[in-house]
């Protein structure tokens, strides 16, 4: 079942640059919210980086022999596999959080 274009735009995007690079983009605006990367790697270099990549994303989307597109369908949860999920989503996006607010603390000291 596809995704009403107004709910697709929620939420962020997690874009990783090779192991030590990622980039937390606002769905909505395209802001970047968060950015990890090596302390001597300049940003500019960085986001010329993303925008490159994310332009040949959108180039190739519809190119098959370019771009592998796989889809996981889950018709409907149990109430328990539900929580599980629902438990998942939080603990995950509460450890992020966590390194965020520990990033904030350090750089302000």
């Amino acid at each position: 079942k596809k995704v009403p274009f107004e709910k697709q735009m929620q939420g962020f995007s997690n874009l990783k640059i090779g192991k030590k690079v990622v980039l937390d983009i606002d769905n909505e605006t395209g802001e970047v919210i968060d950015y990890q990367k090596p302390f001597y790697k300049p940003l500019s270099f960085v986001l010329r980086k993303a925008g490159n990549i994310l332009a040949s994303i959108r180039t190739n989307f519809n190119l098959p022999q370019a771009v592998q597109k796989e889809r996981i369908t889950i018709n409907k949860l149990t109430p328990e596999g539900h929580k599980k999920m629902k438990k998942f989503v939080l603990q995950t996006e509460k450890e992020r959080l966590e390194e965020v607010i520990k990033e904030l603390e350090e750089d302000s000291k």
